[in-house]
């Protein structure tokens, strides 16, 4: 995505006088300055930035509405291979965590352009076959639920370590950071509220 003004000398005069930025556009534009958007491989120049800022919005709903859903079955295709049915466990506005069927195997996805590729790079094909979530039977339950216990407690003392360190005094805090805090975040949380919709072997 990027962002350019036509007339960037126009602005450069305007921004040295001592106006508000709202005055300073409309100035822009009655100059003739406009506003290029590329975005998805597609330029265009819009007149007004409230017609330039329709259209972001417009396009960043559609992207949300087509990408992947939280409990929305989907098939997954890599170089022409079917690797079978999946289950979306987790879903942000650009990337997924999906699960197969016999839950043996999982992905997490980043979307860009239409496309859906992994951590390394690999890309894959990906189509919805149904928004009702896949429900899987727990055959081993003594050695994941261990297991599960396990990996609980270390997340409570890594988020325990982590709260201390941070504190409560406000600071830049690194964006990776912030990033796995909120991702953990999501998927404890969907684990949580999910964990009723699983389905024990008798």
């Amino acid at each position: 995505m990027k962002l350019e003004l036509t007339n960037t000398k126009a602005w450069k005069k305007l921004s040295e006088r001592n106006i508000d930025t709202a005055s300073k556009i409309k100035v822009y534009e009655k100059l003739g300055g406009a506003y290029r958007f590329a975005h998805n491989e597609n330029e265009q120049v819009f007149n007004k930035l409230t017609e330039l800022l329709k259209y972001a919005i417009k396009e960043r709903k559609s992207l949300r509405e087509e990408f992947l859903q939280p409990g929305e079955a989907v098939t997954i295709m890599q170089n022409g291979k079917d690797l079978g049915k999946f289950s979306v466990t987790s879903s942000t506005n650009n990337g997924a965590t999906i699960l197969s069927q016999d839950g043996t195997k999982e992905i997490t996805l980043k979307s860009f352009n239409g496309k859906y590729t992994d951590v390394k790079g690999n890309e894959y094909q990906i189509k919805k076959i149904s928004t009702e979530r896949v429900i899987y039977e727990i055959e081993t339950m003594d050695h994941e639920v261990g297991m599960a216990m396990g990996q609980l407690d270390d997340i409570i003392r890594n988020a325990t370590e982590l709260k201390s360190k941070i504190g409560t005094t406000e600071f830049n805090m690194p964006g990776w950071i912030q990033d796995h805090i909120s991702q953990s975040q999501n998927f404890i949380n969907q684990a949580n509220t999910g964990y009723h919709e699983l389905t024990k072997k008798k």
